[in-house]
């Protein structure tokens, strides 16, 4: 069969199928208004005829051997508009972390705690919130922080705790992530690292206990030990593994008041000795004595107020003891002297 005989045929089937059209019912007399115009059933039938003969006329010129229709492609629609950017993500946060400083001639080889004040701009994302010290210092190494020299953190990346705020009995819940659970690298780092987050979230509330919370459930086994962390912990219970001498607040200068440098101490008699140097030569610019409000075995608190001129970004300040074997300085912790927050953007 040609294709012209198999078009004819298709017509005759076509037609064949179409319905009759129905009568049309008769004309009534009606309130005169304007009458929308009707197409008649027999050329809808003869409309959609002809659709189904142009659906179905090329497959049948196709399967009869006839020449294969061309195929246009057609071109692909273009969106025109400005170029679609994304904004990075960018939070702020300025206040207290605590930092690990490596003490001068110590007794125990236990590492300082130094509290100092920081600013970020965070643009990578990695910080949820502006407001929680516990999440910047956690995420120190994940941000690739620029820490001050002689202070450093011993959190590893992967590391991440949010602080979940204090209830009415003063226990703050942090809740951290599964990596915390593998602690800092042995016995030390691990209570270390302890240490580091306890103090960072309890500045300003000095009196708090803190309790880990991991997948919901206290951590019954933390770091290389698998140290118990189901009771709350607080400043005091891994204070011995600590260096004798702690600065627990910033050492700030410029603003109101005379600067101050503050922390606890368990030192022999609680006689401290604070000290500024000259960073380029080393010689003391400036020593005094300071007492402590308990000692030999026995931790108390200090503090010093400065009112000399001599305190400036660029010189080093020291607390120490001296000695009594030697009469040397013993358990030196170096401070930092901060005009405005540090800097932590790398």
């Amino acid at each position: 069969m040609t294709s012209e005989q198999k078009i004819k045929d298709l017509m005759s089937r076509v037609v064949a199928m179409t319905p009759e059209p129905p009568p049309f019912p008769e004309e009534i007399e009606m309130t005169r208004q304007p009458v929308q115009p009707r197409r008649s059933p027999a050329v809808i039938l003869a409309v959609a005829a002809a659709a189904i003969i142009a659906l179905v006329l090329p497959l049948i010129l196709f399967q009869g051997g006839g020449e294969e229709p061309a195929v246009t492609t057609a071109p692909t629609p273009t969106t025109m508009g400005p170029p679609q950017t994304t904004l990075p993500v960018v939070t702020s946060f300025q206040g207290v972390v605590y930092l690990v400083a490596d003490p001068e001639n110590s007794f125990t080889g236990d590492p300082a705690l130094v509290a100092v004040n920081v600013a970020l701009v965070d643009e990578t994302g990695l910080l949820r919130g502006i407001e929680d010290p516990a999440l910047v210092l956690t995420r120190l190494a994940d941000l690739g922080a620029n820490l001050p020299e002689g202070l450093a953190t011993v959190i590893p990346a992967g590391v991440d705790g949010v602080d979940g705020g204090v209830d009415a009995s003063g226990v703050i819940t942090m809740y951290m992530n599964d990596r915390f659970l593998e602690g800092a690298g042995g016995l030390e780092a691990d209570i270390t690292m302890l240490n580091q987050i306890i103090y960072t979230v309890t500045y300003g509330r000095e009196e708090a206990l803190v309790k880990f919370i991991v997948d919901d459930q206290p951590v019954e086994a933390y770091g290389t030990e698998g140290l118990s962390l189901v009771d709350p912990v607080g400043r005091d219970t891994f204070l011995d593994e600590l260096n004798l001498i702690l600065v627990t607040q910033p050492l700030n200068f410029g603003g109101d008041g005379l600067p101050q440098i503050e922390g606890r101490a368990n030192v022999f008699e609680a006689g401290l000795t604070v000290r500024i140097s000259d960073p380029e030569t080393g010689e003391t610019l400036y020593e005094e004595a300071v007492m402590a409000t308990s000692g030999t075995g026995t931790w108390g608190d200090y503090a010093h107020s400065f009112d000399t001129p001599l305190l400036t970004e660029d010189t080093v300040v020291e607390v120490f003891w001296y000695s009594a074997e030697d009469g040397e300085p013993a358990n030196v912790v170096r401070v930092p002297v901060l005009a405005e927050p540090i800097d932590l953007n790398p």
